[in-house]
């Protein structure tokens, strides 16, 4: 989960693996509570790998080039009577066109293990409502992707539209 919080804090913030970079890895998982040497070691190599991997991938260069980007976007929607909240881990705009973008950093190692991993988590559902709260701020299509960081140790990103997780057989 470390890793985690630290791939998306650096996206949130758009930082990536060059000079001052372990410095702020290694304050942010100590922050998380890591104090073993091999722990935080470990912590900020697997971040840089895969913020190293995600900068090599079209969707870096599509977001890096974005008229718009926002990170970390919290928001509130009623749904089924009750206040649901949550927080968007990327919305940008690129040549008229809003995608939303969640970004996962699980080791998925094969195809069926995506499948079963899709089964077993929310992500779909979440992406769903996600975009859904999304629709309520724009009067434009939007795009929705899921962005798997380590998937058979590459990044690969799925555009989703109420997909189930069966129907992500050609993911990538």
């Amino acid at each position: 989960w470390v890793v985690d919080k630290l791939v998306h804090e650096a996206l949130a913030l758009w930082r990536f693996p060059v000079e001052g970079f372990e410095r702020w890895a290694e304050a942010r998982a100590c922050n998380c509570g890591l104090t073993d040497a091999c722990q935080l070691t470990d912590a900020m190599r697997k971040s840089s790998e895969l913020l190293q991997r995600f900068r090599m991938h079209d969707l870096y260069h599509e977001m890096q080039s974005a008229e718009r980007r926002l990170h970390e976007v919290p928001y509130s929607m009623e749904r089924d009577g009750a206040v649901e909240n949550g927080i968007i881990d990327a919305l940008y705009l690129h040549t008229g066109q809003w995608t939303l973008v969640e970004f996962k950093t699980d080791h998925i190692g094969n195809q069926t293990d995506l499948q079963a991993h899709l089964r077993r988590t929310d992500y779909l559902a979440q992406s769903q409502r996600h975009a859904t709260a999304v629709k309520h701020w724009l009067d434009h299509r939007l795009r929705v992707l899921l962005c798997l960081l380590d998937y058979y140790g590459a990044v690969q990103v799925q555009e989703i539209s109420g997909a189930q997780p069966d129907q992500l057989e050609q993911f990538g």
